[in-house]
């Protein structure tokens, strides 16, 4: 099998021979590959998602970071490719005046200054105006992190995706959900922001905080050609607890 490394550190060629050797088949290549072996944590392999979600391959993660939250790899390197066991990814688009963007993990909206006012409307009707700091949307592999931290629920549906405000202003004048909602695939969220002038706005697409100037924005969610190693509902309630909750 033809395969490609994909590391940000160059210092891998122990970790690359180990693969090599306990997987005889296998054959590094830099071109026509069937298998993407990422070295690393979970944000170089987010980034190779990102990098590798339109090419037909497999796509498996060996950790060397901290948390290795999507790592399905033994310490012997063996690598199992039961085709079975591959499914796509979820992946957030959005879309706008100036942007495509894709996120695996969550977008987040951020008012700098003030809070904002914006439009939501869902599959092109109006929801409500909310007024607050922003809004985040995240994947089923993104309910784990941010989300998570603010009380999001945890999702184990690839077919859906999460939105909640992001520290919304309450009080008796303003409108807020307050708690998450969960939409399936297909569905589409639109916002519009009013009266940006006396404002920053950044967005924050997994992780990595950018300067933001369109007042419209769309966000939906897509699925990827490549595949990477899909854990069922038993196995992700698992790694959840084995990385987030320290337990055995």
């Amino acid at each position: 099998m033809k395969v490609k490394f994909f590391s940000f550190n160059e210092d891998q060629n122990k970790i690359i021979d180990a693969i090599l050797a306990h997987n005889k088949d296998f054959v590094a290549v830099e071109n026509n590959y069937e298998l993407v072996v990422v070295i690393g944590g979970d944000g170089t392999f987010l980034h190779a998602l990102n990098f590798f979600k339109h090419e037909d391959v497999k796509i498996v993660l060996i950790n060397n970071g901290k948390l290795g939250f999507f790592s399905n790899i033994n310490d012997d390197y063996k690598i199992e490719l039961d085709d079975s066991k591959f499914a796509s990814y979820p992946i957030l688009n959005l879309s706008c005046e100036h942007h495509r963007l894709s996120a695996m993990n969550e977008f987040i909206l951020i008012a700098q200054n003030n809070p904002i006012k914006f439009d939501v409307l869902l599959n092109d009707h109006y929801w409500y105006t909310s007024f607050g700091s922003g809004f985040m949307v995240s994947t089923k592999n993104g309910s784990s992190g941010v989300n998570r931290s603010l009380r999001g629920p945890l999702l184990t549906n690839d077919n859906q995706f999460i939105y909640q405000e992001y520290l919304p202003v309450i009080s008796s004048q303003t409108i807020s959900v307050l708690q998450p909602v969960v939409f399936n695939y297909g569905d589409e969220l639109k916002f519009k922001i009013h009266d940006p002038e006396n404002n920053t706005l950044s967005i924050k697409v997994d992780g990595v905080l950018t300067n933001w100037s369109d007042l419209k924005l769309k966000i939906h969610l897509t699925k990827s050609i490549a595949k990477i190693y899909h854990l069922n509902n038993q196995e992700w309630i698992n790694r959840i607890n084995q990385k987030m909750l320290g337990e055995k």
